[in-house]
């Protein structure tokens, strides 16, 4: 009877515990801010193929009305902004737009966004993949 009740009080600690590390480290889709504004992305990544394109919409919140400036560092011939200076109420969505107009490889920059009350940097990096496979595949058979 002893194993039966650890084992039940083992069993209820595990669930315990497996909810915490869900309510703690589950990603929220909305950043709530307490002052400024918050973002829905920490980091903006994409891998697109070669002569492709790919966008996202970055939500921005605000608790009141505030004045946003956003400014591409690095990347302005590979990643658009719809919008670069705009007012947000309490949320808007700003598309940004990826393109695979450049030769192969990993590009590395920085969305740099201001309001009245606070500024944030949000890394960008864009994956462009080459349309040819890099590996050949060989059917023969040997014997």
């Amino acid at each position: 009877m002893n194993k039966k009740k650890a084992f039940i009080i083992w069993g209820i600690v595990l669930a315990v515990l497996i909810v915490a590390l869900i309510i703690i480290f589950y990603p929220k889709n909305q950043i709530i801010p307490s002052e400024g504004f918050g973002l829905n992305y920490a980091l903006l990544k994409s891998v697109i193929k070669q002569g492709e394109g790919s966008s996202l919409d970055l939500k921005i919140t605000t608790l009141k009305k505030e004045e946003i400036k956003m400014e591409l560092i690095g990347l302005e011939s590979l990643v658009y902004l719809n919008e670069k200076t705009f007012e947000v109420d309490t949320s808007k969505l700003v598309r940004i737009s990826f393109s695979g107009g450049a030769s192969p490889g990993v590009y590395v920059g920085s969305l740099y966004i201001e309001s009245n009350l606070s500024n944030k940097t949000i890394p960008v990096i864009l994956e462009i993949q080459s349309k040819e496979a890099y590996f050949a595949v060989s059917l023969e058979e040997r014997f």
